[in-house]
């Protein structure tokens, strides 16, 4: 009866509508069912290969890929307990979308953990009414369960298309200097040390904080950015130290700081404590946000122009320290970022814009004393404003009739202080200057200073010489270059 036993629960498996796994300790997959295959679309010999590893619901997503996130056991299973957990596989039809998976682990006599689970799919119910104001509470609680799962599957998809706006891929660079902050970008996501951003206004300080963010395994938790120089005291200490993010109501997991050292002296010494508590490898450290300063100025001493801020605070948020230089000192990047920004402004438009090359050129040539704000405004301001219209390319759709309009941004539709400050401050090329010939000029003016010298000397040329403060040598040089003939009245110099 014993011996029959594997190959009895083999047959089972092999039967059984529920999808059925059974992973190592390494997360790797050891045995899959038909129905894990079907409901995954993975082959078994492909999922003996796949190791598993938790990442947030996305669209778009491989079918190996997505096996792998949602069948990763949490953490507590692998210290012997169960658990049941409800995910969600977006691209999925309707009713394979929200699984629940449970999670048994095993132990052999050796100690080894084994994880054995199945999933098992939830109806989505479509039946409630519409009305919640009009339905009995006890059907109201029914109502609001069964749109959950639509409205979970809402929030994920809003949460992608906010996290794709902050991705560290986007920062292409071709200066040193810029990818070198990139890549310390991309070392810091994967740690929860503190993070202190350098750069001038507008070079993208809180985007890359969020960018941080959004890499980082926080990602699914709250990011909130505090603007220490003007929010009131009371707001921020709330974020730190109210009851509803340190019980774990409100999941935080980066708290952004603008421009810290205009808080009080009190509180950074209490802020100190927090971030330093934060670095400690400790369960509680787990569950504390990681914090990113962000600063106008470059050091210490800068800073204390403003506020004092303290030495000891400054060097415990600076163990990752990361400098934005400005837009100005690299211009070859000018045209990623207008095409970058081009990007997000066409999502929730129909038009789609393109820009000539001498708008290129002069947005290129222009010192953007605002970086990256000042460029995105300035974009948005002309993409308004633009009224050249390219041509209308059909849009191959059965709802929309409708054409999608292509229109031009040119050099008149940038404003004023873009076009005269990147030309140098002249008027623009269409106006005509007259030109002005200095070298005719200075000539004729130094021709009618020595002639009125010539004339209250005499006719003498020593003493014209000596009223204009040269040497006679150079006088008659002069004369004879601007081509001054000598008068008749004029006499010879004495010897």
């Amino acid at each position: 009866m014993a011996s029959d036993l594997p190959a009895r629960l083999a047959s089972l498996l092999e039967q059984s509508r529920d999808p059925i796994f059974l992973m190592n300790q390494r997360r790797r997959f050891l045995y899959v069912n038909p129905a894990w295959e079907q409901l995954t679309e993975v082959p078994h010999a492909e999922a003996r290969r796949l190791a598993c590893s938790r990442r947030e619901a996305a669209l778009g997503i491989s079918a190996e890929d997505a096996a792998r996130s949602l069948c990763c056991p949490p953490p507590k299973v692998f210290a012997g307990k169960s658990a049941r957990v409800r995910r969600l596989r977006p691209e999925a039809p309707p009713g394979k979308r929200w699984w629940n998976i449970d999670f048994l682990p095993l132990c052999d006599s050796d100690g080894t953990v084994f994880i054995l689970g199945r999933i098992e799919l939830v109806p989505e119910d479509t039946s409630a009414p519409q009305h919640v104001e009009d339905t009995p509470p006890a059907h109201r609680k029914k109502q609001n369960d069964a749109q959950a799962p639509a409205r979970l599957e809402r929030l994920a998809q809003l949460r992608e298309r906010a996290y794709a706006r902050y991705q560290l891929d986007c920062l292409q660079s071709s200066h040193p200097a810029m990818r070198r902050a990139v890549e310390q970008a991309r070392l810091a996501s994967q740690n929860r040390f503190p993070v202190f951003l350098h750069g001038e206004c507008g070079t993208g300080k809180e985007w890359l904080a969020r960018a941080i963010h959004a890499a980082s395994p926080m990602r699914e938790q709250v990011f909130i950015a505090l603007d220490c120089e003007h929010l009131p005291l009371a707001s921020v200490s709330e974020v730190f130290y109210g009851e509803h993010v340190l019980d774990g109501h409100i999941p935080v997991g980066t708290i952004y700081l603008r421009e810290p050292a205009f808080l009080p002296r009190d509180f950074q010494v209490r802020l100190l404590e927090f971030v330093q508590e934060t670095t400690l490898p400790s369960p509680r450290a787990e569950k504390l946000p990681r914090i990113i300063a962000g600063t106008v100025t470059i050091s210490v001493s800068d800073a204390s122009d403003k506020r004092l801020l303290l030495d000891d605070l400054y060097n415990t948020l600076s163990i990752q320290s990361i400098n934005l230089i400005p837009l100005r000192q690299r211009p070859t990047d000018i045209p990623h970022q207008i095409e970058s920004f081009l990007t997000r402004l066409q999502q929730d438009d129909s038009r789609t814009t393109t820009l000539s090359a001498a708008a290129i050129d002069c947005l290129r040539t222009y010192a953007w004393p605002a970086n990256l704000r000042e460029l995105f405004s300035v974009l948005s301001s002309a993409r308004t404003h633009a009224t050249r219209t390219l041509s209308r390319e059909p849009v191959a759709s059965a709802v929309s009739p409708d054409a999608v309009q292509r229109i031009l941004i040119d050099v008149p539709d940038l404003p004023t202080v873009v076009r005269v400050t990147a030309a140098g401050g002249r008027p623009t090329p269409t106006e005509e200057v007259p030109p002005l010939p200095l070298e005719k000029l200075l000539e004729e003016a130094e021709r009618r200073l020595i002639l009125v010298a010539l004339s209250r000397a005499g006719g003498n040329k020593t003493r014209a010489a000596e009223m204009l403060s040269i040497f006679r040598p150079r006088l008659l040089r002069r004369m004879e270059a601007l081509g001054i003939a000598e008068p008749s009245a004029i006499t010879e110099d004495p010897p």
